[in-house]
């Protein structure tokens, strides 16, 4: 069996926030699966490619999250798990506002 690239070793609070995070019916569904992920790789944790097979999904996802949890080692476990942030439309502002587009006026319009 081929050896993870990235090796994980949960401290035990780690996989107490983990295992929580599984169980939990609130959790997002791909904070769940990222969490399965991390607890599978843990010490001498399964290959990748054995992990994908029993979650059902591919080698490439199980790399990205475990090269990002061992990456991320220093951050809070819920911000390990978090997406990057994107390129595109920026967030909404944090006060609640928002823009308002208005058409333009048209030619000849007086605005009444």
């Amino acid at each position: 069996m081929a050896h993870p690239r990235y090796r994980i070793n949960l401290l035990a609070s780690e996989r107490t926030v983990l295992e929580q995070l599984v169980r939990a019916h609130s959790t997002p569904q791909q904070v769940a699966r990222r969490a399965r992920i991390v607890l599978l790789a843990n010490g001498e944790g399964w290959s990748n490619q054995a992990i994908a097979d029993a979650m059902g999904i591919y080698k490439a996802d199980v790399s990205i999250w475990t090269r990002r949890w061992v990456e991320r080692g220093l951050e809070p476990v819920m911000d390990r798990l978090r997406d990057r942030p994107r390129p595109g439309r920026p967030e909404r502002r944090r006060d609640g506002s928002t823009l308002v587009l208005q058409d333009p006026p048209h030619p000849g319009d007086d605005g009444a």
